[in-house]
Parts: C-alpha cells; sequence; structure tokens
C-alpha cells in the first residue's frame, strides 16, 4: 500500500488546532506524547503522523472537526468494509452497512453545505431585491434555514464518523471472534484450540494494522481541490 508516489499535498494539523477543538483526555495525551511534546504549540506536523500515535477514532474525529476533508472518512469506510468482503459473514456485513451509512452520511453533509453556501444566501439577496417590505423577515427565514442546514451537516459529520469506526471495528473483529469462536469448541478440539486462538489474535492485529494503512492511503490521496479521495488504480 504505497502512498510515496502521491500527487496531493499533505494535510497538516497542529497541536493547537486539535486543543481548540476540545479532545478528550486520552487522545490529547496519545498525540502529545507522538509528537514528543508536553503541551500545546502551532508548529503544523502531518496528520498522517497522528495515525501512528493514536488510534483511528481519533483520526476520524479530528477530521469530522476540521469538516474541510470528510470524504476521508467515507473512503476509509468502504476500504475496511472491501477489506473483509469475502468472508460474507456476519462480521463482513456489518462492515458493509457501516460503510454504505458513511457514504450516505457524507452525501448529506455535502447537500448541506450546499445549500448554506450557495441556495440561502442567494435567495435572501434575489428575495430582498424583489420585496423590499419582506426582506427583513425573509433574511431571517433564510438565516434560520441555514442554521438548520448546518446543524443537519454537523449531525451527519458525526453520523460519517461513527459508522467509519464501525467499520474499522466490524473488520477487526471479525477475526478477534474467531478466538471466541474457538474457546467454544476447545472442549472437542483441545489440540487445535490454543493454535487456532493465537492465529485469530494475529489476525485480529493485522486487521487493526491494515485499517491504519487505509487511513494512511485515503489521507496521502485526498485531492483538496475536488474534496474526493483519488486512489491510484
Amino acid at each position: 500500500m504505497n502512498t510515496q508516489f502521491s500527487p496531493y499535498p499533505v494535510l497538516f494539523t497542529s497541536l493547537a488546532e486539535i486543543e481548540s477543538f476540545k479532545p478528550c483526555w486520552s487522545g490529547w495525551r496519545r498525540i502529545l506524547i507522538g509528537q514528543n511534546k508536553t503541551e500545546s504549540d502551532s508548529i503544523l506536523f502531518p496528520i498522517v503522523d497522528a495515525v501512528k500515535s493514536n488510534n483511528i477514532s481519533d483520526i476520524c474525529w479530528l477530521l469530522s472537526q476540521r469538516k474541510g476533508e470528510i470524504q476521508i472518512i467515507a473512503e476509509f469506510a468502504r476500504l475496511c468494509a472491501d477489506s473483509i468482503s469475502n468472508f460474507n459473514t456476519f462480521y463482513s456485513q456489518k462492515s458493509e452497512t457501516a460503510a454504505k451509512a458513511a457514504a450516505r452520511a457524507v452525501a448529506n453533509y455535502n447537500d448541506a453545505v450546499d445549500y448554506v453556501a450557495n441556495y440561502a444566501a442567494d435567495h435572501a439577496a434575489k428575495y430582498a431585491a424583489d420585496h423590499a417590505d419582506y426582506a427583513a423577515d425573509y433574511a431571517d427565514y433564510i438565516a434560520n434555514a441555514a442554521e438548520v442546514a448546518k446543524a443537519d451537516a454537523a449531525n451527519a459529520v458525526d453520523a460519517a464518523v461513527n459508522a467509519a469506526n464501525y467499520a474499522a471495528a466490524a473488520a477487526a473483529n471479525y477475526f478477534a471472534n474467531a478466538v471466541d469462536a474457538a474457546a467454544d469448541h476447545a472442549a472437542d478440539h483441545a489440540d487445535n484450540y490454543f493454535a487456532k486462538a493465537d492465529a485469530a489474535a494475529a489476525n485480529a492485529a493485522v486487521q487493526v494494522e491494515k485499517n491504519k494503512q487505509f487511513m494512511i492511503l485515503c489521507l496521502a490521496h485526498f485531492n483538496p481541490v475536488t474534496k474526493q479521495v483519488e486512489l491510484p488504480s
């Protein structure tokens, strides 16, 4: 999974930016340790560095706060789901459902942003010009509608993050669940139990690392112009 040849700019953040979003204590502690710092500063560093020190939930949360790279969350969820789709099990199906939910949430977010940016302001100005007597009332209506759209967008971001995290967890849990399955049959297959459990645990760890690589891939191939993740074929 080579990100070396990405044609797009590196996405940067800073401890000051992260702190402004009011991170959870554990996530904040992880990023401080990862950056070898004891307090916030404004020095920029690649977001991909945070993938190495923090968990996937932390990265999705950061992207949700920044909002400009929301498409990364949906593409990440899709990669997680696709990575276990061939197993056709409970967890692969849950991961697929979560990936679809993330895509819908991102689409809803983009719709809301488009409404606020284009429709509301444009219609308020046109109506004000044609109906001067009602301009103030209509401007208030548009402002309220814009606020509703923003709230809908915020909810869509939260939904996308939750779905992406769920897809990643489902992908990893597919293998972790194999440990429990082996345990259920331990009495009948005592000789094989420990080998199966060890293999399942190892596979779960591999999938967790795969999920991180999926996030790195999406971060590296995010086009800031199109606002899309453009993965190499």
